[in-house]
């Protein structure tokens, strides 16, 4: 773009942001909503139930024959007895043999369900790092206002949560007003295809359709990029994880007379130009959506850039690329993660080999992936191999019921707090769920600070008391109101 066009470009833009306005949403009123309180949920009981959850080690692991089952029977047989209305009330299925699924039946069975998610196997503790922690990392200590350990927020919390609203509830007497499911599985840390998938599997031959599906996902989060306010996302899609192992050859022999170039050499040339020369960047919808709410929040010179966002893409493109977090929001990545060469110091690798793991963004394809990487390998020749195929998830409209009415289940439990949609980096089991619901929502009621975020999958994981208190309660305010 030349100086011209630019310096143009920025005179409209100028015009542009004085009558620029930002898309309308709930945020910008409580839209007459009562804030929620609840004092029948026994919190220290609770929180009790949650450590003995947390200290239950249901460590899921890659390679499926190296889980501990003994472990799962375990946590099953714990919330046999610590939710006897839940299993009194609710028919019970185990699907494969570890996933749970609950189903409540409601008042009128011509509505459509609704399915309310959560995984309890976790993700283990990274060796070394045991002493690092606090309270042990299986312990379940409660203090410090917290409960400790992992699973207390990726996510036992919204199993047990589920669990204790529903059993608060049928201590009231209280029938929903459809039909309810709850899905528990047992290996999303490992990609839920022995779990979610089997269920969702099982939901489709039942010819089954839920009105919306509820996972974990988004969370409240505070002064997120910046900002200076408190921000609700929920999660209206996730990027795809597709892994590809690239593979170079080379002459083998004795290290002594090396080549110019080994296998390992113009491998690692490989990596480097993916690292230096990322895919295409774009501003997708849900991208656009979040900046259309969050954006008003953001200092001077990012409200014009985003309220001018088909005019100024460069510019927005050039701020999103400063930070790691805000890159993958507009682009597929690449990252290389595992590698493999000679298995002797002194012996040249005929092949090298990398594992590439890449989250697709909406609008990339696997082919589009493949592509790449191979127009950025240019004069050294590879092999592609797609180890793992999954492209980005389908996307839930904003402007649907179910998603407004998330928005409003939300403000009855923070009354003041900014709601947006966003695209979610990781992944979860809600998009096994596609086949039976189009509208699939990912949130955690959790309130975060980034020092607490940061824990989830790493030292010193908990929550406060607080907080998951606001985890029951909105789980019995999304039932109520369902």
């Amino acid at each position: 773009m030349s100086i011209a066009l630019i310096i143009i470009a920025i005179f409209i833009g100028v015009l542009l942001f004085n009558t620029a306005k930002f898309k309308p949403s709930i945020i910008d009123k409580n839209c007459g909503i009562v804030p929620y309180t609840d004092d029948k949920i026994d919190i220290e009981k609770a929180a009790r139930n949650l450590s003995e959850a947390v200290k239950i080690k249901t460590i899921s692991n890659i390679d499926y024959t190296k889980f501990d089952f003994d472990k799962f029977e375990e946590f099953i047989s714990f919330i046999e007895r610590t939710y006897p209305l839940v299993h009194q009330n609710l028919s019970k299925e185990r699907v494969n043999k570890y996933s749970l699924v609950f189903k409540w039946k409601g008042k009128d069975t011509n509505k459509k369900p609704i399915l309310l998610m959560g995984h309890y196997d976790v993700v283990p503790v990274e060796r070394g790092t045991e002493k690092d922690w606090t309270y042990d990392a299986f312990s379940g200590e409660i203090a410090e206002g917290q409960i400790w350990g992992r699973g207390t927020l990726d996510d036992k919390i919204s199993v047990i949560s589920i669990l204790e609203a529903a059993e608060t509830l049928l201590k009231q007497g209280y029938i929903p007003e459809r039909n309810i499911y709850f899905s528990f599985g047992h290996d999303e840390e490992v990609g839920g295809n022995q779990g979610a998938s089997k269920v969702a599997e099982k939901f489709k031959k039942e010819g089954l359709e839920f009105d919306f599906v509820l996972d974990e996902g988004g969370a409240v989060i505070e002064k997120p990029m910046n900002i200076d306010k408190t921000v609700a996302t929920i999660g209206i899609c996730e990027k795809g994880s597709t892994n590809v192992k690239i593979t170079v050859k080379g002459d083998g022999g004795h290290s002594s007379t090396p080549p110019k170039n080994t296998a390992l050499g113009k491998l690692s040339v490989v990596i480097t130009r993916l690292e230096k020369n990322q895919m295409r960047p774009e501003i997708t919808k849900p991208l656009e959506d979040f900046l259309n709410i969050i954006g008003r929040e953001m200092g001077y010179g990012a409200r014009f850039a985003i309220s001018n966002i088909k005019i100024l893409k460069p510019l927005l493109y050039k701020i999103f690329e400063k930070n790691s977090m805000t890159n993958a929001m507009i682009r597929t990545t690449t990252a290389a993660t595992m590698a493999k060469a000679s298995d002797a110091p002194n012996v040249l690798p005929q092949k090298a080999s990398a594992v590439i793991n890449c989250r697709i963004r909406p609008g990339d394809t696997v082919e589009d992936l493949i592509y790449h990487i191979k127009k950025i390998a240019g004069d050294i020749e590879v092999e592609i191999e797609v180890l793992l195929k999954e492209v980005a998830s389908a996307v839930t409209d904003v402007n649907s019921k179910q998603y407004i009415n998330l928005c409003k289940v939300i403000k009855k439990i923070y009354p003041n707090v900014i709601i947006s949609p966003y695209l979610m980096l990781g992944g979860t089991d809600s998009r096994k769920y596609e086949k039976v619901c189009k509208n699939i929502l990912r949130f955690s009621p959790y309130k975060l600070t980034n020092e607490e975020l940061a824990t989830m999958h790493s030292t010193n994981e908990r929550i406060t008391l607080e907080n998951y208190k606001r985890f029951i309660t909105f789980i019995k305010v999304i039932i109520e109101n369902n």
